[in-house]
């Protein structure tokens, strides 16, 4: 084994994507180490890592599903692609032109997460919000701005094949129906629910 020592803001399923490179690495990360799917490391903690070769240890995707769904990748500090459970889809959000076709949406803002409700900020120059979702998770029901008003209602929905890892699945895509212009300083806050 070797060790390793932590960085300001990474999470165990940062160190399973930099040093194995798959995050269902975090159960021997754990279990090397004596530690929780869900602890919080400190910066400049060492950890025990296996050789490269070594198998990990076997996982349960339930296990991998729970940690990964609220856990952000930290991309500063991560230096490999990020490559979720397989049973996990991505969703995409950002600002984006009227319209946006498959292509478009495969360019936003990736998060991985196996329930649709969601937080995310936004920054837009005159431009639309998405908000794009596999459909099996089912329809939104509230879309809160920051003001604490539900704005649902002012967001499209459509249905439509993206490919992800060479498979068709069905998405849905929430759009903001018209153009908004958000400055930096005006990152604008949807709850997604």
């Amino acid at each position: 084994m070797k060790q390793i020592t932590t960085e300001s803001g990474q999470s165990i399923i940062d160190i399973a994507m930099q040093e194995y490179g798959t995050p269902e690495a975090l159960v021997t990360i754990c279990a090397d180490n004596a530690l929780e799917y869900d602890a919080d490391l400190m910066p400049g903690q060492s950890l025990n890592i296996r050789e490269p070769g070594v198998d990990v240890i076997p996982y349960r995707n339930d296990q991998i599903v729970a940690q990964y769904a609220n856990t952000v990748i930290n991309t500063h500090t991560s230096s490999i692609p990020v490559t979720p459970p397989s049973n996990v889809l991505p969703c995409f959000y950002g600002p984006g032109a009227a319209g946006l076709n498959g292509a478009g949406i495969l360019q936003l803002a990736v998060v991985y997460k196996d329930k649709k409700a969601a937080t995310l900020t936004y920054t837009a120059d005159m431009q639309r919000l998405y908000y794009v979702y596999p459909a099996d998770q089912g329809a939104l029901t509230h879309i809160y701005e920051p003001g604490g008003y539900d704005i649902v209602s002012s967001f499209t929905a459509e249905t439509v094949n993206l490919t992800i890892d060479g498979v068709a699945v069905a998405y849905i895509v929430r759009c903001l129906e018209r153009d908004t212009y958000l400055t930096t300083a005006d990152n604008f806050i949807l709850n997604f629910i």
